[in-house]
């Protein structure tokens, strides 16, 4: 089973972003782009693990949050930029609160996680720990030459804007059998 855990960025944010995402693939083939079946959001982490290990990944979590407090943290935009050649981002800077949340899930999942998958190989080195670099996914083309080119007249856009985060989001869904992701644990006060 795939696992994501992530956060949403604010209402207002999501919705400029929608807003932005839609005017760029405006007039182009729906076959040449896709847009994030979690929604617009940042992935703190995934993996692939049993079903039979969720309820001790969600005590994990669990604590994850206590430690994070009420206030959750503050999130800032950096810029727009291309993650993987084909997939348009809202990059975000990598604070230590950020990381630290990204980490202790990480660390959660770790014992969970079916060896051999993807998750325990490459992208688990390329994308996450150490490498972890937050963004806020917002359209994958299906190759890098149709990426509309407007996005970098607009990259620094969004740079700046800060949003509370003070939630996350566990989801599941078994990809390979075509399923959509479901919830698991409810974006939750921190």
């Amino acid at each position: 089973m795939e696992y994501l855990a992530f956060f949403r960025a604010s209402e207002e944010l999501e919705q400029e972003l929608k807003s932005f995402r839609e005017g760029l693939v405006k007039g182009r083939k729906e076959e040449v782009y896709n847009f994030p079946s979690a929604g617009v959001h940042c992935t703190l982490f995934k993996a692939e693990a049993e079903e039979e290990d969720e309820n001790s990944i969600l005590n994990n979590l669990e604590t994850i949050r206590k430690e994070l407090g009420e206030e959750g943290l503050v999130a800032t935009a950096s810029e727009l930029d291309l993650f993987a050649k084909n997939s348009l981002v809202l990059k975000l800077e990598r604070t230590e609160s950020l990381h630290k949340l990204h980490r202790g899930i990480f660390v959660s999942f770790l014992p969970y996680i079916i060896k051999g998958s993807a998750y325990m190989d490459r992208e688990l080195l390329t994308y996450f720990g150490d490498n972890y670099s937050p963004h806020i996914s917002l359209a994958r083309f299906r190759a890098a030459d149709y990426v509309p080119e407007e996005w970098q007249e607009e990259r620094t856009k969004f740079s700046g804007r800060e949003f509370q985060v003070r939630d996350f989001c566990l989801v599941k869904a078994d990809k390979k059998a075509g399923e959509e992701w479901r919830e698991v644990w409810r974006e939750a006060e921190f």
